[in-house]
């Protein structure tokens, strides 16, 4: 293990002279406190014990920003496993999101070992959060996918505060795993963990022995898998994969599943793996959901009250929390009664606001509500009708 400029921010668990046997799970740590801003690099060096002949690097970049956006959480690998085939596999897509409030303007590449155009993305630049598609083009592998053998590439996200490179893995074979799908995990902030989930672990022809282990953030490890560990069980198996993150605040975390083949100990297939937490208060969309559209003569009151309705990110009612219903400062509008615009949402996230009377301006007019930093898109659509002549 080395680093660029000589420093100490660099640790590899297991450090040392015959420190395990493959296949084994090493933990890489960084400590960059007390660093100034900017791009440091370093390698693990790995090397086979008894010939010492074999030696393998593995490059490490840390980027140190200032204030400012950065990468959260992406994938460490990417891998597809199929038997020789003409089909393209199905593909996996990959969560881009931002750590530090701002915009998180992002660049995407890819990049093939043998120099083939087989790897594919649904976009090549944007904005975080957002979800690329990753494919493979089975018809531009070495040997147009009929052949068995393993084809590496890579995805290189860029920003302006740093870069994080996804080594992806695609392996062709008669003896191979089936690749498996990524598992969907989601709780709410405060209750319990989710029920666990089940990973089948197939083989596109002879079973073999199959080693598992399980990866999440290192400072809050929430995901397990069980059976779990080297040479833990012979295919076909289901293994389950379990959530412990009781303790983690609310947020988006990701994770991977990992399983090598035993024997050759080269065919390696990841599970991407992400756990979304909600907080059950916090809102993600209001909407318009009563009294409108409405009409009524000036200076009049409105037949019915206006409702907004709140949810969360997975479409629950947020309760307990305030709506503002915001009315044209002049013009055709209106005032609500006792100069309360605001109201709370009830058990099924709907705020209803104080009764609308219009003012003695005719015309049609748009009144919103928001909570937090959304507003309803349409708003409320209301009319206000000439009165009768005098």
């Amino acid at each position: 293990m080395y680093t660029s400029n000589g420093g100490s921010w660099l640790t590899i668990s297991n450090l040392g002279a015959d420190c395990c046997v493959t296949p084994e799970v090493l933990t890489v740590s960084v400590n960059g406190a007390g660093l100034p801003a900017g791009t440091y690099t370093g390698e693990i060096v790995l090397s086979q014990y008894s010939g010492r002949t074999m030696t393998m690097t593995v490059p490490v970049t840390l980027t140190v920003i200032g204030c400012g956006p950065f990468f959260d959480t992406l994938p460490g690998e990417m891998s597809f496993s199929f038997a020789p085939s003409t089909a393209n596999p199905a593909s996996q897509t990959v969560q881009v999101r931002a750590a530090l409030s701002g915009a998180l303007n992002w660049t995407l590449s890819a990049a093939t070992s043998d120099g083939g155009n087989w790897l594919t993305m649904s976009a090549n630049h944007g904005t975080a959060p957002s979800t690329v598609t990753i494919g493979v083009r089975t018809s531009a592998l070495p040997g147009g996918g009929l052949i068995a053998g393993v084809a590496t590439g890579q995805l290189v996200f860029q920003t302006s505060t740093g870069r994080v490179t996804i080594p992806v893995s695609v392996t062709i074979g008669t003896n191979a795993p089936v690749q498996a799908s990524p598992l969907v995990f989601n709780m709410t902030l405060g209750g319990p963990n989710p029920s666990s989930q089940s990973v089948q672990v197939n083989s596109t022809g002879t079973n073999f022995n199959v080693s598992s282990f399980a990866a999440s953030e290192a400072s809050s490890p929430w995901l397990s898998i069980s059976p779990a560990g080297a040479d833990c069980c012979v295919t076909p198996k289901t293994l389950t994969a379990s959530v412990n993150a009781t303790t983690l605040p609310a947020g988006i975390y990701t994770g991977e599943l990992y399983l090598v083949q035993y024997s050759s100990r080269t065919q390696v297939m990841t599970v991407p793996v992400i756990l979304t937490i909600t907080d059950p208060r916090t809102p993600a969309t209001i909407a318009a959901t009563g009294g409108t559209p409405q009409s009524t003569t000036v200076d009049t009151a409105f037949a019915s009250p206006l409702s907004a309705t709140v949810k969360d990110a997975f479409g629950n009612a947020v309760p307990n929390v305030t709506v503002t219903f915001n009315a044209p400062g002049s013009g055709a509008s209106g005032t609500f009664a006792g100069g309360v615009n605001t109201a709370m949402t009830n058990a099924q996230g709907i705020a209803t606001s104080a009764g609308f009377t219009a003012n003695s301006t005719a015309g049609s007019y748009t009144v919103t509500a928001t909570v937090g930093t959304f507003t309803t898109n349409p708003g409320f659509s209301l009319t206000n009708l000439p009165g009768p002549p005098p």
